[in-house]
């Protein structure tokens, strides 16, 4: 209950409001106008509306993960290359 949601029946006509109820024959949404009970035999789709963060979170993640390769690639360079091999010279 309370989940933002858009029902979509089979005469294109759309419905968006706040889950109330399902019953075998009827979901029941609340709207601006009040409540609305809809039949199960007309109804096409029932999409969950909301904050849909994945893109961002996605975003952040990939964020996150180039600047932590970036400072593992910079605490590992040295100023004769990449990881290379220091030569003692002569003793």
């Amino acid at each position: 209950m309370g989940q933002k949601i858009q029902v979509v029946e089979f005469n294109a006509k759309k419905h968006s409001g706040t889950f109330e109820s399902a019953s075998d024959s009827a979901i029941i949404i609340r709207d601006a106008s009040g409540e609305a009970s809809l039949q199960k035999q007309d109804v096409r789709s029932v999409e969950l509306l909301g904050s849909n963060h994945r893109m961002r979170h996605t975003l952040i993640g990939a964020g996150v993960g180039a600047g932590a390769g970036a400072a593992i690639c910079a605490g590992a360079w040295e100023s004769r290359g990449f990881l290379a091999e220091r030569d003692p010279g002569p003793r």
